[in-house]
């Protein structure tokens, strides 16, 4: 039974040597709060993810080709990393589709949490609150099992939110999973849109605590 499973995970990862994958992540509807709490200036969204040339743990980011030769551009919608569960290949990279850029997606979870919350979006000066995030993780990578294998994501951010002079920063984390027997597109977006929907209900729960 285990050289069956064997030979058909060869079958299913044999076609995808060289292929990257493209995924889309839309972000889950929100709720608006009934109650406003004013209004919130998104500032600065920077990213400080780091890649590595040959990195053997599939849960780090890691990258296709020369690495120095990798513009930031290249970088900034590959998401992920899938490797065969029998040889431990590296077998492509997972990018968000259209070119979008992480620091794209990430300003629209944060918007989609600040009017979750009650807190509408504005220019600087019209807002009681600035918030400024960092991106300290969005990757996404699987792990081998039994029969199904694990598709598993992250998004990460360090937020920092500052009023009247004082300022907080808090870490806000969405983890996804899904449980797959093909490392098909749509099971790597089904893990993302996971992680997205942790994330918003994590960041509610943040600005709770903290606005």
């Amino acid at each position: 039974m285990k050289v069956v499973w064997l030979l058909f995970l060869m079958i299913i990862f044999s076609g995808c040597a060289t292929t990257d994958r493209e995924v889309s992540l839309e972000i889950p509807e929100h709720q608006a709060e009934s109650r406003s709490y004013g209004n919130a200036f998104l500032g600065n969204i920077s990213s400080d993810r780091i890649f590595s040339q040959n990195q053997e743990d599939a849960s780090k980011p890691s990258y296709n080709g020369y690495l120095r030769e990798a513009k930031s551009s290249d970088l900034s919608n590959v998401v992920g990393r899938f490797v065969s569960p029998i040889t431990d290949e590296k077998l492509g990279v997972i990018r968000l589709r259209n070119e979008t850029s992480i620091l794209s997606v990430t300003e629209d979870l944060i918007i989609s949490g600040l009017l979750r919350h009650g807190y509408a979006p504005s220019n600087k000066d019209d807002s009681l609150y600035e918030v400024n995030v960092t991106v300290k993780e969005f990757w996404a990578w699987n792990e081998d099992g039994q029969v199904t294998f694990d598709l598993k994501s992250v998004i990460r951010c360090d937020v920092t939110v500052s009023n009247l002079g004082q300022s907080t920063t808090f870490s806000v984390v969405g983890r996804g999973n899904k449980k797959a027997m093909v490392a098909s597109t749509g099971n790597w977006a089904d893990s993302y849109q996971r992680a997205a929907k942790d994330f918003l209900e994590n960041f509610d729960t943040a600005l709770k605590n903290n606005m």
